[in-house]
C-alpha cells in the first residue's frame, strides 16, 4: 500500500543568522533536499530508512526471497521469484506468497511512488491477477517547498528558506510548509557588535543607520581595516602587496625596500633592470646580470614608466666605448660637427618607450655621481649627426648633469621608441649614472602657454603637430614666414634670467630664431637670426641674448620638420 507522509511530521527546523551579504535563512537538513534514494525499512526491522547505516548494520530485510545487497551505502532488496517454489512469486514485504492475489496485500510492491496495487481491478496483470496502482501527486501548491516522492515513504514536501530569500541582508526568510514564505526583520543582523553598530532593519531597505567601527589607531605604517566576525585588524603596511611590510626609509621597520612594487622584496629575483630587486643593497648584482650589461644596442635595457614617470640607475664599470655623439669632444657641439676628434669613453645603452599621444618629455641624468653627456635617437647607434640631439652640461659651468626635452614627440597610434646614451664626459669608468624621465602632455605653442626650458638643456622639436599654430615672425625672416611652422619656449623675465647662446640646428628645414622681451610683441624683439649651412646637410641659427622672455624656433616647413636647440645660460 502506497504511503503519504507530510514533511513536518520528518524534520525540526534550525534557525540559522546570516550575515551582512544576504538575507538570514533557516536551512533544512542538505541531505534530505537531494536525490538520494531512500529505502523503505523491510519488516524483519532492517536498516533501510536512510541506506549508509543499513550497510553499516547489514542489509537482511529479514525477506528470504530478497536479493539483498549494499550499492552506494544505500540497501537494495530486489525480489527474485526463483527463491520461491513452483505456483509461487516473491512479494518483496510478504515473502512467498501464491503466485496468484488473493487479497491488496499481495500485491503490494513497496513503492509509494506508484500508487496502491490491488488485487483484480480494472487491468489485473494475466499471471498474478493483480492492477497496478496511479501515482501520487505530490504538489502541496506552497511555491518554496520542495516536492517529491520517496519509494519507501511517499511524498516529502521540503521547505526551502533560500527560496524566500528577499535580497534584504537583515531579514530572517524562512518557509513554512503550511503558509509559504516568511520574511521577519532583525534589527540584531544591523549590529554585529564587531565591526559596525547602532544600525536598524528596514523590510524594504536593508539596515538603515549602522555606523562602521573606527579601527584607526593612529599609526601610519599599519594598515587598519574591520574583519566580519573578529574586530579590528591593524598589521604591518604593505602596499604593494608582496608579503613584506613597509620600511618607510627605516620609520616603520618594515623589510621592503620598494613598497610601491610587487615585484622587489628581500630575496626576490635579481633582475638585469638596474634596480635593486632583492632589496640587498646592490644593484644588478647576479651573475647573468654582469654578462648583460647595457653595453651597446644589443643589450640596452628599458627605462620602465609608471604614471609617465621612470628612472634607471647603473655604473659604467665593465662597460665599452661603442658609439660617439655630438656632445662628447674638448670643444662640444660646434666642434664635434666641424670634425674635432672625440674622446673615448664607456656608454650605456637604454630606451623608453613614450605611449601614443602628443607629449614633451623631459630626460636628464641628475643623481649621476660623474660628469655626464645625454643623447637621444630615433634609431640605435645614430647619436652622432644621425640623432635627435645630445647634451653635456644643462647650465654651463654650474652643473656636470644634462637635460634633454622632446618637445611635441609622439604618434596617436602607437608608442614611440627613442634610443638614450649616457657616458662620462672624458674617458673615466668609474662612477655610476642615473637616467630619469617624466612625460607630460605638451604644452600649446602660443604665449602664455610656451613649454619652460629655464634652466639650461638641448631641445629637440617635432614641427609635424603644430605647424603654422602660433603664426608668428621675427625680422630676420622673408616674406610670408608667418605661415612657417613655429614652437614657443619660456626662458625667464628679463630681469632675472642669465645671458645665454641659443643654436638651432636642423637638416630637415631652414631654421630661424629669436626672442622677444614680450612674447605677443614684435616691437620687444631682442635678437633674430636666421640658419646658414655648416655642412653636412645641416644649417645653424645662432643668437646671443643678455635677457629675454620668450625664444622662438621658426622657419618650420615640409612634412616632419625636426631640429634641435642648444642653448647655455
Amino acid at each position: 500500500m502506497s504511503i503519504l507522509v507530510r514533511a513536518s511530521n520528518l524534520f525540526v527546523l534550525s534557525f540559522v543568522a546570516l550575515g551582512f551579504g544576504c538575507s538570514a535563512l533557516v536551512d533544512t537538513d542538505p541531505g534530505r533536499l537531494g536525490d538520494d534514494e531512500l529505502v523503505d525499512a523491510g519488516p524483519g526491522g532492517g536498516d533501510g530508512g536512510d541506506g549508509g547505516g543499513g550497510c553499516g548494520a547489514g542489509c537482511d530485510d529479514g525477506v528470504a526471497c530478497t536479493d539483498d545487497s549494499c550499492v552506494g551505502d544505500v540497501c537494495r532488496f530486489v525480489p527474485n521469484d526463483a527463491l520461491c517454489g513452483l505456483g509461487e512469486r516473491c512479494n518483496p514485504t510478504r515473502g512467498c506468497i501464491s503466485e496468484r492475489c488473493a487479497t491488496n496485500a499481495d500485491c503490494d510492491d513497496g513503492n509509494a511512488c506508484n500508487g496502491e496495487e490491488v488485487c483484480g481491478g480494472a487491468a489485473p496483470d494475466a499471471r498474478t491477477g493483480c492492477s497496478a496502482g496511479t501515482a501520487p501527486t505530490c504538489d502541496d501548491g506552497v511555491p518554496c517547498t520542495s516536492d517529491r516522492c520517496e519509494p519507501g515513504v511517499g511524498c516529502v514536501n521540503m521547505p526551502v528558506d533560500a527560496a524566500c530569500d528577499d535580497g534584504v541582508s537583515c531579514t530572517v526568510d524562512t518557509c513554512d510548509p503550511a503558509r509559504g514564505c516568511s520574511r521577519t526583520p532583525n534589527d540584531a543582523l544591523c549590529d554585529d557588535g564587531v565591526c559596525f553598530e547602532g544600525g536598524r532593519c528596514d523590510p524594504a531597505r536593508g539596515c538603515l543607520g549602522a555606523m562602521a567601527i573606527n579601527c584607526a589607531d593612529g599609526n601610519a605604517c599599519t594598515e587598519d581595516f574591520c574583519e566580519p566576525g573578529v574586530g579590528c585588524q591593524n598589521p604591518p603596511r604593505d602596499d604593494d602587496d608582496d608579503g613584506f611590510a613597509v620600511s618607510a626609509d627605516g620609520r616603520c621597520g618594515g623589510d621592503d625596500c620598494d613598497d610601491t612594487d610587487p615585484n622587489v622584496y628581500p630575496g626576490a629575483p635579481e633582475l638585469c633592470n638596474g634596480e635593486d630587486d632583492d632589496c640587498d643593497g646592490d644593484v644588478d648584482e647576479s651573475d647573468e646580470c654582469e654578462n648583460d650589461l647595457p653595453d651597446d644596442c644589443e643589450s640596452a635595457t628599458p627605462v620602465v614608466l609608471a604614471a609617465n614617470t621612470g628612472s634607471i640607475t647603473g655604473t659604467f664599470v665593465g662597460l665599452t666605448d661603442d658609439y660617439d655623439t655630438l656632445c662628447q669632444t674638448s670643444s662640444g657641439m660646434r666642434s664635434a660637427i666641424g670634425g674635432a676628434a672625440r674622446t673615448s669613453s664607456p656608454d650605456a645603452i637604454h630606451y623608453v618607450d613614450i605611449p601614443s599621444g602628443n607629449w614633451d618629455v623631459r630626460i636628464d641624468t641628475q643623481g649621476a655621481t660623474v660628469d655626464t653627456v645625454l643623447a637621444v635617437a630615433r634609431t640605435c647607434g645614430d647619436f652622432d649627426l644621425g640623432g635627435l640631439g645630445c647634451n653635456d652640461d644643462s647650465n654651463l659651468g654650474s652643473t656636470t648633469w644634462s637635460r634633454v626635452w622632446l618637445h611635441r614627440i609622439g604618434s596617436s597610434f602607437s608608442t614611440t621608441r627613442v634610443f638614450l646614451l649616457v657616458e662620462p664626459y672624458g674617458s673615466s669608468a668609474t662612477g655610476d649614472y642615473t637616467i630619469n624621465v617624466q612625460i607630460t602632455t605638451a604644452a600649446e605653442d602660443r604665449c602664455g602657454v610656451a613649454l619652460d626650458i629655464r634652466g639650461g638643456g638641448t631641445v629637440i622639436g617635432f614641427g609635424g603637430v603644430a605647424v603654422g599654430a602660433a603664426g608668428q615672425s621675427g625680422s630676420c625672416q622673408g616674406s610670408g614666414s608667418f605661415l612657417e611652422g613655429e614652437h614657443l619656449f619660456f626662458y625667464g623675465a628679463a630681469s632675472n634670467e642669465r645671458p645665454a647662446v641659443f643654436e638651432l640646428y636642423s637638416d630637415t628645414h631652414t631654421p630661424d630664431v629669436y626672442n622677444r622681451f614680450t612674447c605677443n610683441d614684435d616691437d620687444t624683439e631682442g635678437a633674430c637670426a636666421t640658419g646658414t649651412s655648416i655642412g653636412g646637410g645641416i644649417q645653424r641659427a645662432r643668437i646671443q641674448i643678455n635677457a629675454g622672455n620668450t625664444v622662438f624656433a621658426d622657419g618650420m616647413t615640409g612634412t616632419n620638420p625636426v631640429y634641435s636647440l642648444f642653448y647655455d645660460p
